[in-house]
């Protein structure tokens, strides 16, 4: 399997070729993986050397299996502890320590993709943290 150049990543088009199949067990430990360590970026490199088959075998497995690819999945453990993190009444959360707090690198994706999971943009939910501590004000 041949990386980019440019990125030094494998693309979806590389993982979608016909493959072995990893095992139900191998995306199990995948998952577990990913819901240990959510405030971690994730890599399909890093699943693979932790569930041991190739980055394409687990890719296919898991979207066949799961009807999603292993970084949709791994994404959620991460929104759902940003989301946390601006619900709660620290003073000190913003949007981008929930981002960075969740295992997000890049503060415009994270937006984009707390936007797609929960209605809402995460300003929006801080906002209304914020209006809810102070007491509506």
């Amino acid at each position: 399997m041949e990386k980019s150049e440019r990125t030094g990543r494998i693309s979806s088009s590389q993982l979608n070729r016909t493959v072995p199949s990893a095992a139900r067990w191998q995306v199990r430990k995948a998952e577990t993986y990913i819901e240990a360590n959510w405030d971690q970026p994730s890599t399909i490199e890093a699943l693979a050397r932790v569930t041991e088959p190739s980055a394409r075998a687990l890719f296919h497995s898991f979207r066949k299996a799961r009807g999603y690819s292993p970084m949709d999945f791994a994404k959620r453990p991460g929104l759902d502890g940003a989301r946390r993190m601006l619900a709660v009444a620290d003073p000190l959360a913003s949007v981008t320590t929930a981002a960075f707090g969740g295992g997000f690198s890049k503060l415009g994706h994270s937006c984009s993709y707390y936007r797609r999971a929960f209605g809402e943009a995460a300003s929006v939910t801080l906002h209304r943290r914020l209006h809810t501590v102070d007491g509506g004000s």
